[in-house]
């Protein structure tokens, strides 16, 4: 179980502290523990509530109303909004929050229903990038400040992923339409984050490029062979495995030495490029994330 400090609840919620301890006085809301030497902390059910309460205040509630509910009561206050028929579009950080607290409550349920009513409202491809991406870039803040265990992490992960793969396999088989253009995609060895790759896929394939999918964990000799075989345009790899600036800077002069004829595109070396002496060449693209994948397409 998380253990959260006051303004790790106040970074993720929104919510202020100060207005925590209000709400903890007046209205009992949260019931933090305390450690051994005295130091408040909060568990994953206050932080739950506070998404849900945060939640409803934006769907303009009263605290001291929604103090009254139980939690089964929010929960169920919070599904009826999430039915109510308004814009996605003007209530993004709504349905992001809500997509928090299905992660923190293994709830698939509620992930289908936020997720299918996104889709069928804006369209899969922005679901993905306007609503989706923004919640991964959330979660990945927090997996890494350890505020998500590795548990809950996998599960929504695995639900994004397969929504993703069922996208791909919805799109109408069709000969690719642009013959100069082949992607390999892949991650290298060490690497196994793999739904940024798979949604370049949806997106390469959806615009009619040719793909080779390769998936995660390839060795550099197997991406070479495959590079020689196939004579791709471009390969494109997406990194987010904790290494070290030198082994991130000797792999990327390997791939530049090894693919001096086809174009490459990086993402996720943001951290990195100004930790490395690594110079790209002529041949590498580096992008950022998934609307800077889309405009180079484009």
């Amino acid at each position: 179980m998380s253990q959260y400090a006051i303004k790790d609840l106040e970074r993720i919620s929104g919510v202020k502290a100060g207005t925590i301890r209000i709400w903890e006085q007046r209205y009992n809301l949260l019931q933090p523990m305390r450690t051994e030497t005295n130091i408040r902390y909060y568990q994953d059910n206050d932080l739950k509530k506070l998404l849900n309460v945060s939640m409803l205040l934006d769907k303009g509630m009263r605290i001291s109303k929604i103090s009254e509910f139980d939690d089964s009561e929010l929960k169920e206050m919070i599904a009826e909004f999430i039915q109510d028929g308004k814009s996605l579009s003007e209530q993004t950080e709504f349905y992001i929050q809500a997509l928090l607290v299905a992660m923190l409550e293994l709830d698939e349920a509620r992930f289908n229903n936020l997720f299918e009513k996104s889709v069928n409202e804006i369209g899969f491809l922005p679901t993905i990038t306007e609503f989706i991406y923004p919640f991964l870039v959330k979660i990945g803040m927090m997996f890494i400040t350890d505020e998500v265990n590795i548990g809950q992490e996998h599960f929504i992960s695995c639900l994004i992923r397969q929504k993703i793969i069922a996208g791909i396999d919805d799109l109408p088989i069709q000969i690719p339409t642009k013959d100069s253009y082949k992607y390999v995609l892949f991650l290298s060895e060490g690497e196994s984050h793999e739904i940024g790759l798979i949604l370049a896929n949806y997106i390469l394939r959806s615009r009619g490029y040719q793909v080779i999918y390769l998936g995660q964990n390839v060795p550099a000799k197997d991406v070479q062979q495959i590079v020689e075989e196939s004579k791709p345009s471009h390969i494109l790899s997406i990194f987010t495995a904790s290494r070290t600036p030198l082994e991130y800077e000797n792999m990327l002069k390997n791939y530049d030495k090894a693919f001096p004829d086809t174009r490459i595109i990086y993402s996720g070396l943001s951290y990195y490029r100004d930790k490395m002496n690594w110079q790209p060449s002529k041949n590498v693209k580096i992008i950022n994330g998934v609307s800077d994948f889309i405009d180079y397409l484009n």
